[in-house]
């Protein structure tokens, strides 16, 4: 309890059931560390170097993991920044307020997680909720978010290239100036959601409900919206170039100054 390991070098140990208080880990390097079970309770790991160490059922709370592997672990209030955290398994991981990249994070919750010019290349996010979480100027590259909710986030200058969001609820979601190249949103609901300036290129809208949604001076270039509903849509200076609406239903859409250049309706209905 209170220890200070300065350029402690653990390699290979087993802290397994290990208690760790408040203990400060300045430059430590525990390499094919077992910590199963280990509770580091505001445990200060600076700088540490954790090479494919496994911390299963982990409790660590405020502490900073850099390249780390954590099974299970609960990581709340947990500071990684300008952490790198490569093919990083975090299975039912509590990451409050954690910044990852490349991570894999099944059923992980991220409540006012902040991800500002965060990098999640590859990143699965199995459902995945992230309520009021900030993903400013986030890259998220062939990332997939099956059953993803993103509550309130903010997705501003995020650029989702080739990005699957299967189910998605975007409740609210601000998404302006979001680039989303090759975007698949199958069954995506974006109730309320703010597109502003947003550039939906090749954009695939299976069945996606947007109410109230508002998309001004959204570009949709070759998007295809099948059977999409936007209910009450609102339409600003549009720009719908060669855009696809497969029997698509815009009722009561407002398309003021729309410009549908080369845009095939089939079947569509506006009511």
């Amino acid at each position: 309890n209170k220890a200070t390991l300065n350029n402690a070098a653990l390699n290979e140990a087993a802290l397994n059931e290990a208690t760790l208080n408040k203990a400060t880990l300045n430059n430590a390097a525990l390499n094919n560390a077992g910590l199963n079970k280990a509770a580091l309770n505001e445990a200060a790991l600076n700088e540490a170097t954790l090479n494919k160490a496994t911390l299963n059922n982990a409790a660590l709370n405020k502490a900073a993991l850099n390249k780390a592997t954590l099974n299970k672990a609960a990581l709340n209030n947990a500071a990684l920044n300008k952490a790198t955290l490569n093919n990083a398994a975090l299975n039912k991981a509590a990451l409050n307020k954690a910044a990852l990249n490349e991570a894999t994070l099944n059923k992980a919750t991220l409540n006012n997680a902040a991800l500002n010019n965060v990098a999640l290349n590859k990143a699965t996010l199995n459902n995945a909720a992230l309520n009021k979480a900030a993903l400013n100027e986030a890259t998220l590259n062939k990332a997939t978010l099956n059953n993803a909710a993103l509550n309130n986030a903010g997705l501003n200058k995020a650029t989702l290239n080739r990005a699957t969001l299967n189910r998605a609820t975007l409740y609210k979601a601000t998404l302006n100036r979001a680039t989303l190249n090759n975007a698949a949103l199958n069954k995506a609901a974006l109730n309320k959601a703010d597109l502003n300036n947003a550039a939906l290129n090749t954009a695939t809208l299976n069945t996606a409900t947007l109410n109230r949604a508002t998309l001004n001076k959204a570009a949709l270039n070759k998007a295809t919206l099948n059977t999409a509903t936007l209910n009450t849509a609102t339409l600003n200076t549009a720009t719908l170039n060669r855009a696809t609406l497969k029997r698509a239903t815009l009722n009561r859409a407002t398309l003021n100054r729309a410009t549908l250049n080369k845009a095939t309706l089939n079947k569509a209905t506006l009511n």
